[in-house]
């Protein structure tokens, strides 16, 4: 989830924008989020930063999440499903 600020610019197109966003979020997802808290807190001000230019004047904002699981959580999952 992100704000508008993060991909809206004036005499920019949105859908260009918004690309441009999930191309740097998936380059710099591929160059590695590191497991710490503050590895997920680091990537999403990268990406922001990344995206801001400087002419930002609307707030830019991204919430990332990490999904967490362990073995057993599939296993359930299976189980329920059967």
């Amino acid at each position: 989830m992100y704000t508008d600020g993060l991909v809206e610019r004036r005499g920019s197109d949105l859908d260009t924008d918004t690309a441009r966003l999930l191309d740097v979020a998936e380059r710099l997802a591929r160059a590695g989020i590191a497991p710490a808290h503050d590895g997920l807190e680091r990537y999403a001000q990268d990406v922001v930063r990344e995206m801001a230019g400087p002419d930002q004047s609307d707030d830019a904002t991204l919430l990332v999440v990490r999904c967490l699981h362990s073995e057993t959580d599939g296993q359930e999952a299976e189980q329920i499903e059967s």
